[in-house]
């Protein structure tokens, strides 16, 4: 993902900024959804991200499933005109939607 994003052209000191930034959108966006979820827990909670914070769960959904360890909560992963490379990885995902062209 650094590569695709910073079209290889950086240096490993960059990853480590490229890092600590990807985790501080997760936990921000993780402690957003939580305490909503905590203020209305009977509401659903629909949230738009990129690719990257979600895969296998990681990023925002296990990020919030901590934050609310306590608390019933279902969460599902839907990923957007998936790549051929990621249809082929199941796990990356609970669900592909393919937007037809």
């Amino acid at each position: 993902m650094f590569r695709t994003a910073h079209e290889g052209r950086s240096h490993s000191v960059n990853i480590e900024f490229f890092y600590q930034a990807q985790v501080l959108w997760d936990e921000t966006m993780a402690a957003a959804i939580a305490d909503y979820h905590q203020q209305h827990p009977e509401r659903l909670i629909v949230v738009l991200a990129g690719r990257g914070h979600l895969y296998y769960g990681d990023g925002i959904p296990q990020r919030v499933q901590r934050r609310l360890s306590s608390q019933p909560l279902h969460q599902a992963i839907i990923l957007l005109n998936p790549t051929t490379a990621e249809t082929a990885d199941p796990t990356i995902a609970d669900w592909f939607w393919q937007h037809p062209p």
